[in-house]
């Protein structure tokens, strides 16, 4: 019945949700599908949690700055940025009102 299956996909996005998603190293390599890759780690963190994206890789601090902060921007979603001598991170919350 449909009510029951979309119950229990409701339970199973509760159950499967998580504190953290991370990115390590790996945003110059999803560049071309960075868009999708923010939803999906944005749909299966909880509703306090965070994703983060870390990493160390001269490409992937270039993606950072060319193709995720001006995403982030354009989908309207919190975040923050902050560098040291070997990584750069960046720290996405969900939106208070959903996604």
């Amino acid at each position: 019945d449909l009510h029951s299956t979309s119950r229990r996909q409701r339970q199973m996005c509760i159950r499967d949700s998580f504190d953290t998603v991370v990115l390590y190293n790996a945003i110059g390599h999803l560049a071309h599908i960075a868009e999708p890759v923010l939803w999906e780690c944005l749909r299966v963190v909880n509703t306090t949690g965070v994703a983060w994206v870390v990493s160390s890789f001269r490409m992937d601090k270039a993606v950072i700055q060319e193709t995720l902060l001006p995403l982030l921007d354009h989908m309207e979603l919190s975040y923050s940025t902050q560098e040291d001598s070997v990584y750069t991170y960046v720290q996405i919350r969900r939106k208070t009102n959903g996604i």
